[in-house]
């Protein structure tokens, strides 16, 4: 299980992801495979769950391929969830998920709502050596973290923890 936090940017149409080498030093930027998913949502025929923020769904492309997002509270721009994963087969709900959103669905069966085929583009961004200076002066190469690249691409590039 892990906490999901994420901000929903969006971009004008033909905005392309600037070049991404020298955003440090000894950084370059590297295209990553490309992957496809295939994602099933779940929910209620009244959405039930989307309306409360969860969501349930199974996705090729992902091992375990099964995820419950549940609300982990409210920080403004940024949406906290817990996620959850399961095995299991496409088309069969995992009996511990269906019960992690029972209450949200009150009642009412779960059915497949919704089908999304993506095709993520994918930028890595390696992290600098240990001891080299980051833009801003701010602390050096150690402490960070992946997170998604700018632009929607769902790729990864570094970043400095706070502080």
């Amino acid at each position: 299980m892990k906490l999901e936090r994420e901000v929903k940017l969006a971009a004008w149409g033909g905005f392309a992801v600037p070049p991404l080498d020298d955003v440090a030093p000894d950084v370059s930027a590297a295209p990553l495979r490309t992957k496809k998913l295939d994602a099933t949502y779940y929910d209620t025929r009244d959405l039930r769950l989307a309306r409360a923020g969860v969501s349930l769904r199974h996705r090729v492309g992902d091992d375990p391929p099964w995820t419950v997002k549940l609300p982990e509270g409210d920080a403004g721009p940024v949406m906290s969830r817990r996620e959850i994963t399961f095995a299991g087969p496409a088309g069969t709900i995992p009996p511990e998920a269906a019960a992690l959103v029972r209450a949200y669905a009150r009642g009412e069966p779960l059915t497949a709502v919704a089908r999304l085929k993506t095709e993520r583009s994918r930028i890595g961004l390696p992290r600098p050596s240990p001891g080299v200076a980051l833009p801003g002066g701010r602390g050096r190469g150690r402490g960070r973290r992946a997170r998604r690249a700018p632009g929607g691409g769902g790729g990864t590039a570094a970043r400095r923890r706070g502080g």
